[in-house]
């Protein structure tokens, strides 16, 4: 008997996934990256940069970077985002979200009120973010000149019923907390949303880097089935495969 243990159709796109996970890519690099996708729109490479073009609708999801499959995170555990941003026009208020396919809880830098941060929380629709509820952080930080490249850190910890969220930028940090909860039996992606037409925007690089815990359990897991792939791959060696006649 032959044991077939489908690794490669289940477990690799993750794998490359959460083994990219403690990286950091250029902007470029996420247009080819097999667990990244585009809903809405393609975005060009320049340079090492990824540039979106206007957005056509109010939040839009401009990219979904894959996570994990559904069980590896917990109750607990932080996923942490840094991005560096280009602001490309004088309106422009990205959106870092992490969701699980139905909600979406985000962190947004803006140019309002002299610069400030916002929480926001609700439906994904798969195309855009249908908004619940938001809550201002903090308020006249300063904000980069257009052109001007910028760091955005974002930190999601997961509570039953509700999600943290910290967000810094311009050397400013605020708290606050969306009251849902992810499924954490569903995959976990990072969200990428536009605000409203017509800002566009500029990807210069991305770190996600996962609760070691999560990834290590999830890892230890799949490496328990390593041997099981070998022995599989020994037995076809030896076995002889026979075509029956008609």
């Amino acid at each position: 008997m032959i044991i077939r243990v489908h690794i490669t159709l289940f477990a690799l796109p993750f794998l490359m996934a959460n083994s990219a996970l403690c990286q950091t890519f250029s902007g470029a690099d996420l247009l080819n990256l097999p667990n990244v996708s585009f809903p809405n729109q393609i975005p060009i490479a320049d340079g090492d940069s990824l540039v979106f073009g206007p957005v056509g609708t109010n939040l839009e999801k401009l990219m979904t970077f894959s996570l994990a499959p559904g069980g590896v995170y917990s109750i607990g555990d932080t996923i942490s985002i840094r991005m560096n941003l280009t602001r490309t026009q004088s309106d422009f208020d990205p959106t870092l979200a992490l969701g699980d396919g139905v909600s979406l809880i985000g962190f947004t830098p803006a140019d309002n009120s002299g610069g400030s941060a916002e929480i926001g929380y609700g439906n994904d629709t798969g195309t855009n973010l249908d908004i619940q509820g938001s809550s201002e952080l903090f308020n006249n930080s300063g904000f980069p000149n257009i052109n001007e490249s910028f760091d955005v850190a974002v930190d999601f910890t997961l509570f039953a019923g509700s999600v943290e969220v910290v967000g810094l930028f311009e050397g400013n940090t605020g708290m606050g907390s969306a009251p849902i909860s992810l499924n954490l039996s569903q995959p976990l992606s990072f969200v990428f949303v536009g605000n409203n037409p017509p800002e566009a925007y500029r990807i210069n690089s991305l770190t996600i880097v996962p609760e070691p815990s999560a990834i290590a359990l999830w890892t230890i897991g799949l490496l328990a089935f390593l041997p099981m792939v070998r022995s599989s791959i020994r037995r076809q060696a030896r076995t002889p495969h026979f075509n029956p006649r008609r």
